[in-house]
């Protein structure tokens, strides 16, 4: 392999001290071995950055970069401008890859593409862990103009929005000075791969699920109420039907995937309303939920499905029912905090 064929590999760290090590020796296996790896450590306030200091004084394919605690964006834009490889991969400070994943991506791009995107593993953290495969059901080298016609789909198995499960190419990031937004915290990965998308002319898909993405339960909505969810979840639904006119390619078949993520998005909306660390009155909630109910049916997100919340959420948004809906949600978030057998009771009832 010619040095050209050199792959930077950025790793954004903040308080992952648990699992850093570990993620770090997953890249150092790699198969393929014209690597360096980027640390950037995001202001930790844990022992990370000491951590990152020792393992690049082990090996010298690491560099650590420290900076002041600026977000994830921030830290992955530090390393595009320090990386020197032909192509740049992303692994968040918490996963893993499989040996072989930065030997097959690279493979895949050699045969003149721009990007290539692999499935990957969900790892949820737990007494009993539990691995959820999200793997492409198609796989080849594709034209852009081929690949957006498989986009709605992509998008909603979630194989899409993230930087991890891909390969860029440095050259075209630098060329057409593509960043990762750094005022938003919600999105900022998706935004990312549509500006690349924008500018690239092929694109490979590996089903081989090569990254694996650990969750441990804190998932934004799970840590928190998150103000303005559903205005922010709108602004880049918005963002995607944008650019997928823009390029021609907002098809049937586009339009009814993105009505499938909308309709979860708006469960998720609802179900934020009622999060014990919201801080919304009665009426206030209400008043948003009006907002996503006319809204849902605007875009069209009534249609058949199999789960019973679905189901029942479709049915109240159809029948415009605010009261319904309110004390559906109300309900749903109540019995999260019940003692577990009564939660399981209700979970198999419900089902």
């Amino acid at each position: 392999m010619s040095r050209n064929n050199m792959v930077s590999i950025i790793v954004p760290v903040y308080n992952a001290e648990k699992e850093l090590r570990y993620c770090v020796q997953s890249i150092l296996q790699q198969s393929y071995k014209q690597i360096d790896v980027i640390l950037v450590n995001d202001g930790s306030t844990d022992t990370s950055g000491e951590i990152c200091n020792e393992l690049a004084a082990k090996h010298s394919l690491i560099s650590v970069i420290h900076q002041q605690n600026k977000g994830p964006s921030s830290a992955r834009n530090t390393g595009i401008s320090k990386a020197t490889g032909q192509f740049i991969q992303f692994v968040d400070a918490d996963d893993y890859v499989h040996p072989t994943m930065t030997e097959k991506l690279v493979e895949c791009a050699l045969l003149d593409t721009d990007l290539v995107l692999c499935g990957y593993h969900t790892l949820l953290r737990g007494k009993k862990p539990v691995t959820i495969p999200h793997v492409p059901e198609m796989e080849g080298k594709f034209s852009k103009s081929a690949f957006l016609q498989h986009f709605g789909g992509l998008y909603r198995e979630i194989l899409l929005p993230s930087p991890c499960n891909k390969l860029y190419v440095l050259s075209i990031i630098r060329e057409h000075t593509i960043r990762f937004d750094e005022t938003i915290s919600m999105g900022e990965d998706l935004l990312f791969n549509l500006d690349y998308l924008q500018v690239c002319s092929s694109v490979y898909i590996l089903a081989d699920p090569l990254y694996t993405y650990v969750s441990h339960g804190n998932t934004s909505l799970s840590r928190g109420y998150i103000d303005e969810f559903y205005s922010k979840q709108q602004f880049l639904q918005e963002r995607v039907r944008d650019f997928l006119k823009e390029q021609n390619k907002y098809t049937a078949k586009n339009r009814i995937e993105l009505s499938k993520i909308m309709t979860a998005t708006s469960i998720n909306a609802c179900s934020n309303l009622f999060h014990r660390n919201c801080h919304l009155s009665k009426q206030e909630r209400k008043k948003q939920l009006r907002v996503i109910m006319k809204a849902s049916v605007y875009h069209g997100i009534i249609q058949d499905h199999q789960a019973w919340q679905v189901r029942i959420f479709l049915y109240l948004v159809k029948k415009q029912s605010l009261n319904g809906l309110y004390y559906l949600f109300f309900i749903k978030e109540l019995t999260r905090y019940l003692p577990s057998p009564f939660y399981t009771l209700f979970r198999t009832v419900a089902k």
